[in-house]
């Protein structure tokens, strides 16, 4: 880790307590100030910090002052990640999940996808239900699937929220329920998901899990196709 205190600590300005400083970094990062981020995080990434070894990690990865490098934000991921930052875990398994910065591998994902959802990593959870869905990393497992999403559905995860809908929509993993589904897509549409947006018009289109109402799927159609939802617009053009 020593780079990082080479390439960008201040002797003037970043001698804090690591703490501290990775607590300025989240304050400047807010900010979208990334370069000022990006030195207090090296900092106390330097000197251990495991919320800060994440954080540069996920500087690397999306280029944050730092160059865009997949394999540092992987080794940083790692650091943190070994040291139980679910943030970190998560992060890493979509390293693997992807093949960003590493060999593609859905078992080492599942893996550390695991351990981020075990400890209540939302977005951890949401792939954790995609794998089994899927097949990925595990054995295709629909039930398995529908529990992971609906974990992270409960945390307000919007893309879990709209995945389960559609598993009570279509009765797979999960006994089929159009008010449920429609509960959920609605949660995730009142949030601004273009996708749950576009499923909860189905819903009222249809009368499924709610009273039909023509109107009022148009509304949802509509919100869903200004966000550039290309199912929304195909149904506006063939209504319309």
């Amino acid at each position: 880790m020593c780079l990082m205190a080479l390439l960008f600590y201040s002797e003037s300005g970043y001698c804090q307590d690591r703490e501290e400083l990775y607590q300025q970094g989240l304050s400047y990062h807010y900010k979208k100030d990334y370069d000022n981020a990006a030195r207090c995080f090296a900092y106390a990434a330097d000197h251990g910090h495991i919320g800060a070894l994440t954080m540069v990690g996920v500087y690397f990865e999306k280029g944050f002052s730092f160059p865009q490098k997949y394999d540092m934000a992987v080794k940083f991921y790692q650091a943190a990640a070994e040291r139980g930052d679910m943030y970190a875990q998560g992060n890493l398994g979509q390293c693997y999940y992807k093949g960003r910065g590493v060999t593609q591998d859905y078992t080492k994902a599942v893996e550390w996808f695991r351990k981020a959802a075990e400890q209540g990593n939302s977005s951890a959870q949401n792939y954790m239900g995609e794998c089994y869905f899927y097949g990925q990393g595990v054995a295709k497992d629909f039930t398995k699937a529908a529990e992971w999403y609906s974990k992270s559905a409960e945390q307000g995860n919007s893309s879990a929220q709209v995945t389960l809908g559609s598993l009570y929509y279509t009765g797979v993993g999960v006994t089929q329920d159009y008010t449920k589904a429609m509960e959920l897509y609605r949660k995730a549409a009142e949030k601004g998901d273009s996708t749950g947006q576009y499923c909860l018009g189905l819903c009222y289109f249809e009368g499924h899990g709610v009273k039909e109402d023509k109107a009022e799927a148009m509304k949802w159609f509509r919100m869903a196709a200004e966000q550039g939802n290309e199912s929304a617009k195909e149904k506006l053009k063939s209504l319309e």
